[in-house]
């Protein structure tokens, strides 16, 4: 699932359902990441059971099971690179047993657009379901695992080294599909089908917020118009959409086909946008370049409209002002499609489950002209198993990760640089003045009278974790840290700038 980032004012501050605590009060994103770059310091890794929610003795089991051993991950020395346009497939099922009930298992790959080529990003556990994924404005990666400590959790993945900590459990999920970061109001959307902390007697599901550093949920939507919600996509007014599976009423009065849904986070409100017709079992979706929505329905019969199947389904398009529903591609080599995106050239692509293709490595990554419907394999076999989430690294997305730990006057603030050429010289720079714009011997940086604080060099998988001083005298202060990348021969490698207050 994509990220959100839009200029309007969002949701913080709007209603009293978000948690936005003051600046200064908060440890800003990159302090949980931390503790998935590495081991850089002892406090990081013991504070991660606090952020854990929910009954922790229930999930001691979960911790102790063994790993199926996975392909072997790059050797020692070769830097993962993963920049803008490149596909990022999660899966659901691979690497572990797929047939052993509650057996570890899940990644993030990285799949070659031109050659389906897949790479194994992310392989340690304790993933038990991985089923969606989605970036912060930092470059942060999150999954939601469905099965994760018995009721689901949420992780910070370092798709670099394929480390990964619990950002939360427990609490309100009780088994999540989809999240979605929302820049506006810097919280993680977690769509859970199976919540229903309003006890509806016909009603089930629930939006779930996230705080992306402490892992605090806050309780956003339960509605009796929903049924079992699996997707959530952003509109650009702030709305949100709920794809819904199984939410429309039948003729006989129960809940059966899928249906979308308008949710308004400012005054709560739910309306119905399409139901019905060609949707029969919509999972995930996304606005195209034409502003139409784009769903991937697994069980919607191409060649009976509106009818049950288990064997192919379609990708089907909703007009957003009238609801009026289209085909656009189906049958085929369609076996389950269950996530969809599009490529920047306007090329959908389609993650296929493919549950009942009877080879042992099932899954499929589907490349689909919207114009016309044609279908073409862009990657299977390998690795693949259940392949349930594809996304596009955004365009926006740094290839120098900068993360630092909360920072506090008189004492060292730990930080650590992923992504870095092996062997580059990265410099740390620093701002009291907020963003802006310097220029540094023809790198421009995004801070305003930006100071050179040290330099370092990077290792040979790109990665440096250190620490520096943060003087007494900052005490009370913000600041803003920007790393660069410095390579013979290459362009300069920039950094999201980070804000941190300075307490103390």
């Amino acid at each position: 699932m994509s990220s959100v980032r839009t200029d309007s004012e969002g949701m913080a501050g709007r209603t009293g359902r978000l948690r936005i605590e003051p600046l200064e009060e908060r440890i800003l994103m990159s302090a949980a990441v931390l503790s998935a770059v590495g081991k850089i310091s002892e406090g990081l890794f013991e504070r991660d059971a606090e952020r854990v929610r929910g009954d922790e003795s229930r999930f001691p089991a979960e911790r102790d099971r063994g790993f199926h051993a996975p392909p072997e991950p790059p050797p020692p020395g070769v830097a993962v690179q993963i920049s803008p346009g490149d596909i990022l497939v999660i899966d659901r099922d691979t690497l572990g047993e797929p047939d052993t009930p509650n057996s570890l298992r899940g990644a993030a790959l990285l799949i070659d657009p031109l050659t389906g080529e897949q790479q194994v990003l992310s392989m340690d556990g304790p993933f038990l379901g991985p089923q969606d994924g989605t970036f912060s404005d930092e470059g942060v990666f999150y999954v939601v695992d469905r099965s994760a400590f018995q009721s689901g959790a949420v992780f910070v993945v370092n798709l670099f080294t394929g480390q990964r900590h619990v950002l939360t459990a427990g609490g309100f999920l009780e088994n999540p599909r989809t999240v979605l970061y929302d820049d506006a109001s810097d919280m993680l959307l977690v769509v859970d089908p199976f919540a229903n902390p309003m006890d509806f007697a016909d009603a089930s599901g629930a939006i779930i917020g996230v705080d992306p550093v402490t892992g605090e949920q806050t309780l956003l939507l339960a509605s009796d118009m929903t049924y079992e919600p699996v997707g959530l996509v952003a509109e650009p007014g702030g709305t949100f959409l709920i794809i819904d599976q199984l939410g429309a009423e039948t003729p006989e009065g129960y809940p059966g086909g899928g249906r979308v849904l308008r949710w308004d986070p400012v005054t709560g409100d739910v309306e119905v946008v399409a139901e019905g017709g060609l949707l029969v079992r919509p999972r995930e979706g996304e606005i195209g370049p034409d502003g139409a929505l784009y769903v991937a329905d697994w069980g919607s019969d191409p060649l009976n409209p509106g009818e049950y199947t288990n064997q192919t389904g379609s990708i089907i398009r909703i007009d957003l002002e009238t609801g009026e529903q289209t085909l656009v591609a189906g049958g085929g080599n369609f076996m389950e499609p269950w996530n969809l995106t599009f490529a920047p050239d306007g090329t959908l692509l389609v993650a296929d489950k493919g549950e009942n293709n009877p080879s042992p490595n099932r899954g499929v990554l589907h490349a689909v002209d919207p114009a016309t419907g044609a279908q073409q394999i862009l990657s299977s076999g390998g690795v693949f198993y259940q392949p349930v989430s594809v996304q596009i690294v955004p365009e926006w997305y740094p290839e120098l990760i900068l993360a630092v730990e909360a920072a506090t006057a008189g004492e060292r603030t730990q930080f650590a640089i992923d992504g870095a050429i092996p062997g580059a010289t990265v410099a740390l720079f620093v701002s009291f003045d907020g963003p802006g714009s310097t220029t540094v011997d023809g790198v421009t940086l995004g801070l305003e009278n930006a100071e050179l604080v040290t330099t370092f060099q990077a290792n040979a998988s790109g990665h440096i974790g250190s620490s520096v001083w943060t003087p007494g005298a900052l005490a009370s202060q913000t600041v803003w840290v920007q790393a660069v990348s410095i390579a013979p021969g290459q362009p300069a490698e920039v950094s999201a700038v980070i804000e941190r207050p300075v307490s103390g």
